[in-house]
């Protein structure tokens, strides 16, 4: 039987805007769905493309934990401005990486997962 669970950071900065803590939250699904993704490519063109994801309706158990960021891995950068910032962009998602890691290496994470994987 497969197991789905669909995990959803949510980034809390401070009010000097530095990234402190995520709110992590792990939902367990009955099933995944079917999704349609539309975007517009580079020439202005609508696409899109079918993907397996989740829904709300399909939750059936959730753990949730906050992780705080270790104090050399928060930051003030803000991604997803105009004009772009790829530099920026760089420099966030390889916080960013290092933020999940840090998730998926806590004793907290591992138990809430353990959790809702074994129905406890």
């Amino acid at each position: 039987m497969t197991t789905h669970i669909d995990i959803k950071l949510d980034i809390i900065r401070d009010d000097s805007n530095v990234t402190k803590t995520i709110n992590v939250t792990l939902n367990k699904h009955s099933t995944d769905t079917e999704l349609t993704k539309t975007y517009n490519d580079e020439n202005g063109d609508e696409q899109s493309y079918l993907y397996m994801g989740y829904v709300d309706s399909t939750i059936t158990a959730t753990k949730s934990m906050v992780y705080t960021i270790p104090d050399e891995n928060q930051t003030n950068l803000i991604v997803g401005t105009e004009p772009h910032n790829h530099a920026n962009e760089l420099a966030y998602q390889e916080k960013y990486l290092l933020w999940w890691a840090g998730i998926k290496e806590s004793d907290v994470y591992e138990t809430k997962h353990t959790e809702l994987v074994t129905g406890v």
